[in-house]
C-alpha cells in the first residue's frame, strides 16, 4: 500500500493471544487414564483437583432446594434416617407382641 504500513486490530493483539495460548500450555494436564489400548493420559487442562471438567472437575448440582430438579423431601437425609427409624421401631414392636402373646387370647371388643 505505498509504503504506508496498515495495523489491525487483530495484528495488534496477536501478541497477547500467543502469550495466553503458551500459558495455557503450560498448565498441568489431567491425570485420567484412557480406557483404549494405548492407555495415554486425558490431555485436557487440570482444575485444582488433578482432574479436566470431563472426569471429575465440577462437584455437581446443589443439594436440596437450590437443585433444580428437587421436588419434594420424601427422600432427603433426614426424611431416610427417619424411616429407618420407623421401621426399626415398627420391627421391635412386632417382636415383643411375638414374644408375649396376650394370656387371654384375642377379644372380640364388638360382641
Amino acid at each position: 500500500m505505498n509504503g504506508v504500513e496498515c495495523k489491525t486490530e487483530a495484528q495488534s493483539h496477536a501478541r497477547y493471544w500467543l502469550r495466553g495460548l503458551r500459558l495455557a500450555h503450560g498448565t498441568r494436564r489431567c491425570g485420567a487414564r484412557c480406557r483404549t489400548r494405548s492407555g495415554l493420559p486425558c490431555r485436557g487442562p487440570a482444575m485444582k483437583n488433578g482432574r479436566c471438567r470431563m472426569h471429575g472437575g465440577s462437584a455437581g448440582a446443589p443439594a436440596g432446594p437450590r437443585n433444580g430438579r428437587y421436588r419434594h423431601g420424601r427422600y432427603t437425609i433426614g426424611a431416610k434416617a427417619m424411616m429407618t427409624e420407623v421401621r426399626r421401631l415398627t420391627r421391635a414392636l412386632a417382636a415383643m407382641c411375638e414374644d408375649n402373646p396376650d394370656p387371654a387370647g384375642p377379644t372380640n371388643a364388638g360382641r
